[in-house]
């Protein structure tokens, strides 16, 4: 009699793991027998193949439940020909830090998760996004406050997106294999990132082109790293045109620069000092920067100008759409998970940093000097 293993799965329903179990003699024709549908749809549902419902994907795999249907078939058939198995479906958690879920669906967000949803069809992978709020992320260290799917077993590796205190980075990767989106982190971890450097440089050298000599920079309190690679590009881009680097010229902002605070003051008597253009660490960033400069009676290109990155869609009256250098956010996502599913196999691998290039994309915030 042939023997039964026990596995489990989620139940996407009531958010928790049941069990059933595995029975090496059903294939996937007796899943397309009893659902009357054809061996080539039930493969691709299990593949979770993009022109598959949602409905019939559920529907197959409810049936594969119910019959015990084994995801990882034999490496051999009887014969003794070696053959390709069928696929172990794997799952992922993707850690993102947000206040409330609906922070993700802005642009940057959305391409990142749309790579990882493409590649999880190639990659026979189920992603779980695990929303962090940012007040409880120092509590995991404990392994008690991860969210549940993290704790039952189910989840092989992690994608990470944030800047993670090492304490947590470091219970995380006792546990998981990780790879890191855009952040670089103080740990051996595989980093899927843009080129901040080149992008800033890039448009420092657009506003130079425009005439352009006293040009600031506002980085941003709340992505250290991030803000620091783009300040290090703005300045190659003043070396890189002979201009002087100004250390009185560099500001760091909370984001909300739309309020009267001494640092948005400052800046402001930069404008009126003679400083015709700003790089802003990112566009919402910029955004706010020119709401504060129409409160002072200055507005954007005519008094100075501003780019940005991320190329995130205008979202203050009056002040016109940025120029920006754009990052292929859907790209980036789709590798770190290819990246993970690599790890996952050579988990003894030295850990890789790979780079993409990120491009200009010209709005109409910059002006001539």
């Amino acid at each position: 009699m042939q023997s039964k293993k026990q596995a489990v799965y989620l139940d996407s329903q009531e958010g928790r793991l049941r069990r059933f179990v595995m029975n090496a003699s059903v294939l996937q024709k007796h899943l397309a027998e009893k659902l009357a549908l054809s061996p080539s749809t039930v493969s691709r549902a299990l593949r979770n193949h993009a022109a598959i419902s949602t409905e019939t994907r559920e529907q197959v795999l409810t049936a594969a439940r119910e019959l015990g249907y084994t995801f990882c078939g034999p490496t051999r058939s009887r014969a003794g020909r070696r053959v390709r198995p069928q696929a172990r479906i794997r799952h992922v958690a993707a850690l993102f830090t947000a206040c409330e879920p609906q922070q993700l669906q802005g642009p940057v967000s959305t391409a990142l998760l749309g790579g990882l949803s493409v590649a999880s069809r190639e990659q026979y992978a189920t992603v779980h996004l695990c929303t962090i709020r940012p007040d409880e992320v120092s509590r995991m260290t404990d392994p008690a406050c991860w969210p549940p799917i993290l704790r039952e077993g189910l989840v092989e590796g992690l994608i990470l997106h944030a800047e993670w205190p090492t304490g947590v980075l470091t219970a995380l990767l006792r546990r998981f294999a990780a790879v890191s989106i855009i952040h670089r982190l103080d740990a051996p971890i595989d980093c899927i990132d843009h080129d901040d450097q080149a992008g800033a440089r890039r448009l420092v050298a657009h506003l130079v082109s425009r005439g352009h000599r006293r040009i600031g920079f506002i980085g941003a309190t709340c992505h250290p790293e991030q803000s620091r690679q783009r300040q290090i590009g703005y300045f190659a881009g003043l070396l890189d045109a002979g201009l002087p680097l100004d250390e009185r010229l560099v500001f760091r902002s909370d984001s909300d620069l739309s309020r009267s605070d001494a640092q948005s003051e400052k800046i402001v008597a930069a404008v009126r000092g003679g400083v015709t253009a700003f790089v802003c660490m990112h566009d919402d960033l910029g955004y706010r920067f020119g709401a504060l400069l129409l409160h002072a009676g200055l507005r954007v290109p005519r008094d100075v100008s501003l780019v940005g990155f991320d190329d995130l869609p205008a979202s203050v009256p009056d002040v016109p759409k940025l120029t920006t250098c754009v990052a292929p956010f859907q790209r980036i996502g789709a590798a770190a998970l290819d990246r993970l599913m690599a790890r996952l196999d050579a988990p003894k691998m030295d850990p890789v940093r790979i780079v993409f290039p990120c491009e200009m994309r010209e709005g109409d915030s910059v002006a001539r000097a």
